[in-house]
């Protein structure tokens, strides 16, 4: 949210169990338009993945994250 604010367009990649806090931070500071790009992978926390399934969430988030980063239009989630 600092580089927000600072007008650095940023990308928060945060798991569905997480969703509630990130748009309670961004209301918070002042920006309760901001979307965070969320993963929904099926669990509560990523340790245990392997690189092959971490390359995997990362391809299918990449669409999302560049939308957010250029201000393009960007629904929500992944």
């Amino acid at each position: 949210m600092t580089l927000e604010g600072f007008g650095i367009p940023t990308a928060l990649i945060a798991t569905p169990k997480f969703e509630n806090s990130a748009r309670v931070h961004a209301k918070v500071f002042g920006m309760p338009e901001y979307k965070p790009v969320y993963l929904d992978f099926g669990a509560s926390s990523i340790a245990g993945f392997s690189v092959e399934q971490m390359e995997d969430f990362a391809e299918r988030l990449t669409d999302d994250v560049i939308a957010v980063l250029t201000g393009k239009a960007y629904e929500g989630s992944a």
